[in-house]
């Protein structure tokens, strides 16, 4: 302890050697990095234990439209409510947002975990009427999770901002490794130091591990809903856990094609004709693969959506703060035709609600321009009365 520099206090050594911890444990994607905050100790902070709190939390504040935004990895509070308020501005009177935490969205135990709790809840927190869910980054894989979890969303416009991230060690690893790489040493050393092949099959190693994890859980889980089936009102709450743990098996052996394909499934496929997809991407975006998402937004096309694609040039997650008119002009900019298109559209076998009315309804409503005022027409001024003395 002479030796020690007098500026470093027991304080600067234990946060030294905290750091030094992390260094090696960010090589995980679930340590990954966001805003100089440690994923560990941000998913365990009383503020952001869960999205129920942010759910009930918000409440219509006026009149106008609503939205709902997951944010990225780790958001901080007063970043998402900055996004809050920027949507505010735009006239959406009703705006809830939500974090979405790394321990819950970036790893296999995370995802059962949290379709699990969800699952349970007598009502989802998410669970009404949106005019546009807006995913950022890490939010992509927040909002299949919580569908998963038996959130009974209705929306028809998904805004896709730095997204998606998919459910797969390669795009955790290659997230991981990018944010590290903008960080001070010696996390920026990780990725230089450590290969890219070795990154990887450590990442897929751990998620091998926590994947045979889920399947004990899957394997326990379905025993008891056989026996709970029909004799108990939680029974129904298994569904969410058994589709995670269904796909376990595979996942053991390193592959989450399946896995991908669901979760493109669940958020895209059984939307209503008019449903848009609106992708807000950069192509040179180091965070996600450009690959990823050009094959994610044709497989929505498949599946019936309208597909859109915002280029920007902007970092990681900071179009909506930079160049908020490119996303929320695209939101807005579309409505007479796509009303047009839903109104046109015929229902597909396997989207009995793709010609709702009420739908339809609605974007004619939300196309049509705003009622000019009547002119006003000045009054004629009242005739004098005739004078009894003249």
């Amino acid at each position: 302890a002479s030796e020690v520099h007098p500026a470093l206090t027991r304080a600067h050594l234990w946060t030294l050697m905290r750091s030094l911890f992390f260094c090696l444990a960010a090589l995980a994607p679930a340590s990954a990095w966001q805003n100089g905050r440690i994923a560990g100790r941000a998913t365990t902070h009383p503020k952001f234990r869960g999205n129920a709190r942010f759910a009930a939390k918000e409440k219509a504040e006026g009149e106008g439209r609503s939205a709902l935004v997951l944010g990225w990895f780790d958001a901080k509070e007063n970043e998402l409510e900055l996004v809050k308020k920027i949507y505010k501005k735009r006239g959406y009177g009703d705006v809830t947002v939500a974090p979405s935490l790394i321990a819950s969205v970036a790893k296999p135990r995370g995802w059962y975990r949290t379709v699990k709790e969800m699952s349970a809840q007598p009502e989802h927190p998410f669970s009404r009427k949106y005019d546009v869910v807006h995913v950022m980054s890490g939010g992509f894989l927040n909002l299949y999770l919580q569908l998963l979890g038996g959130a009974r969303m209705d929306f028809d416009t998904l805004v896709l901002d730095s997204t998606p991230i998919l459910p797969r060690p390669s795009s955790f690893t290659r997230f991981a490794r990018a944010y590290m790489a903008t960080m001070p040493a010696p996390f920026s050393l990780v990725p230089k130091l450590v290969p890219l092949w070795l990154h990887l099959g450590f990442v897929t190693l751990r998620w091998s591990f926590a994947s045979a994890y889920v399947f004990v859980r899957y394997a326990l889980s379905k025993v008891g809903a056989k026996l709970l089936a029909g004799k108990s009102p939680t029974a129904g709450a298994l569904a969410g856990p058994l589709q995670i743990g269904s796909m376990a098996p595979k996942a053991v052996l390193g592959s989450y094609s399946h896995v991908v394909a669901n979760c493109v499934e669940t958020v895209f496929g059984g939307r209503p004709a008019g449903f848009r997809a609106i992708f807000v991407t950069n192509a040179a975006d180091p965070y996600l693969k450009y690959r990823d998402v050009q094959d994610v937004m044709a497989k929505a096309k498949e599946l019936g959506c309208v597909v859109q694609e915002v280029p920007v040039k902007t970092d990681h997650v900071k179009a909506v703060f930079r160049k908020p008119a490119a996303i929320f002009g695209s939101i807005d900019g579309n409505l007479p035709e796509l009303a047009a298109a839903a109104a046109a559209a015929p229902a597909k076998a396997s989207n009995p609600a793709a010609t709702d009315p009420a739908l339809v309804e609605a974007l004619k409503e939300r196309s049509k321009p705003p009622p000019e005022a009547a002119p006003k027409v000045p009054k004629p001024e009242a005739e004098a009365a005739p004078d009894p003395e003249k």
